[in-house]
């Protein structure tokens, strides 16, 4: 304490030390939090379903569109066809697997 002049300098040094060195800590403990609650959420929500993505337009006979970039997930594939539901949607969609890989980077299993 004597070589930077008492105990009040000591204390602030010490103080600001630990913030200039916790505070990056904490903010960086906060962001992987969040990262891990959505990709939590994403996957609560498809019901553990993997997240695939639209590369195109598709516009449906009973007006549902999905554009690209829009996620859904696969919920079933039975006889080439796939049950699928957007995100943004509340309504699960059927499309022929044809099509579906087609308009998304979703590939049929093997």
């Amino acid at each position: 304490m004597k070589k930077v002049g008492g105990p009040v300098p000591f204390a602030v040094i010490v103080i600001g030390a630990g913030y200039i060195v916790l505070r990056p800590m904490e903010e960086g403990a906060r962001r992987f939090a969040r990262s891990l609650k959505k990709g939590w959420e994403k996957k609560k929500l498809f019901g553990g379903a993997d997240i695939n993505h639209m590369t195109a337009d598709l516009c449906l006979a009973n007006g549902v569109t999905l554009n690209a970039g829009d996620e859904f997930a696969v919920l079933a594939v039975e006889n080439d066809e796939a049950l699928l539901m957007p995100k943004h949607g509340d309504a699960a969609i059927i499309l022929p697997v044809k099509l579906l890989c087609e308009v998304s980077d979703y590939r049929k299993q093997k």
